[in-house]
């Protein structure tokens, strides 16, 4: 898997220069919309999903908030962020 923070090619137009936490966000969000994840699912945690994309804790906590702001998933006070 090509890390999330992979610096594009200088030469690819079709590079896509978005931040990390914006692509995590997106692919969490077409995850989601795909069945993936159903509503009430848990999602992966913060650590795992930084580990697994090669991007900071905090970058992956962003794109779940991210996320959240766009009511793709809610957070409860006993567990993680849920589709």
């Amino acid at each position: 898997m090509t890390p999330l923070s992979a610096i594009p090619m200088p030469n690819d137009l079709d590079a896509d220069y978005s931040p990390a936490l914006i692509k995590l966000a997106r692919l969490l969000r077409d995850q989601i919309r795909s069945g993936k994840y159903k509503h009430g699912d848990e999602l992966p945690p913060s650590d795992g999903l930084a580990r697994d994309h090669g991007i900071s804790r905090k970058t992956a906590l962003h794109a779940l908030e991210v996320l959240a702001a766009n009511k793709y998933v809610s957070r409860t006070s006993e567990s993680g962020p849920t589709g």
